[in-house]
């Protein structure tokens, strides 16, 4: 009798993005080694930092502009230094000369919790030299926000569903918006998702906020509240476009193939979110998607 190959789990975890809203003069500075870093207002900014996305990316134009203002810097992931369980989860500003970013500018008015740092943080940090790199560096100490990085009771973040299924939207057509979701002969594609036993504080923004066990019992740090996939259902329950990097364990800011998704229906956060253990809270999401494009 012939042994039957071994079938592999292609799938990983999951990146999820959402973008965030940049209003001139209110939300679009940055300090880097005194220097002041504006970037244009008026537009939504995904965190990432593919060159040619049709979602510009955050990263991307900091960079671009930085380097525009004298400074030479780029952006990629890193193992954040307080939820050192959440690999890649954090952001590492880096550089071949010496830096500093200055949190404690009061000029600094971009969200903080972007780049992975409490939103009241408010102490100049140091780039340090990475003799196996050559390169100056920082890596920030929380997941970053706007960015969901799926992750399992197992640690390893896997969706247990998510299956892509044609849905005729003949009858309903005339109330979606415009432009909204990639129809096809009046049909759309539209995802289910399944994660389960996600940790409380993956799901609901303030969980790891005071209690530390609490966080600690979650891998995260104490006061990481970013990784939550509540700050990624309510963007695109306001018809918000999000980016998902399928089965990636490391998402460095940049993809080779993305989809981009709205959510199917107006289901509320509470409706796709089921505790299934109190003890520790444990979670089950269970939601769908519908397909705008490959990106």
């Amino acid at each position: 009798m012939s042994t039957p190959d071994l079938i592999l789990d292609p799938r990983a975890r999951d990146w999820w993005l959402v973008p965030t809203e940049v209003i001139e003069g209110t939300n679009d500075t940055i300090i880097l080694n005194g220097t002041t870093i504006t970037i244009p207002g008026g537009a939504r900014y995904w965190p990432h930092r593919q060159p040619f996305s049709p979602l510009q990316g955050l990263f991307f134009q900091l960079a671009d502009d930085a380097a525009t203002a004298g400074v030479d810097i780029q952006f990629r992931t890193c193992t954040p230094t307080s939820s050192d369980w959440q690999f890649y989860g954090g952001l590492q500003f880096h550089s071949p000369n010496p830096f500093t970013i200055d949190f404690n500018d009061p000029l600094w008015n971009l969200d903080k919790r972007l780049f992975g740092y409490p939103k009241s943080y408010a102490t100049q940090v140091t780039a340090v030299l990475n003799p196996a790199s050559g390169r100056y560096e920082t890596c920030s100490p929380f997941t970053m926000r706007t960015i969901w990085r799926s992750y399992t009771q197992s640690g390893n973040g896997k969706a247990s569903i998510k299956r892509m299924n044609p849905v005729s939207v003949a009858p309903m057509s005339h109330r979606r918006v415009q432009d909204r979701f990639a129809n096809v002969w009046e049909r759309q594609n539209v995802r289910t998702w399944l994660y389960e036993n996600v940790p409380g504080g993956h799901v609901w923004e303030n969980d790891a906020a005071n209690l530390e066990s609490y966080a600690e019992f979650h891998r995260l740090g104490l006061g990481d509240t970013h990784n939550a996939f509540e700050t990624i259902y309510s963007a695109i329950l306001e018809n918000e476009i999000a980016i998902v990097i399928h089965d990636t364990e490391n998402f460095d800011l940049d993809w080779d193939i993305a989809e981009a998704v709205g959510l199917s229906g107006e289901a509320q956060l509470a409706a796709a979110a089921t505790v299934t253990r109190t003890a520790g809270d444990f979670v089950r999401l269970a939601f769908a998607t519908d397909l705008v494009g490959a990106i």
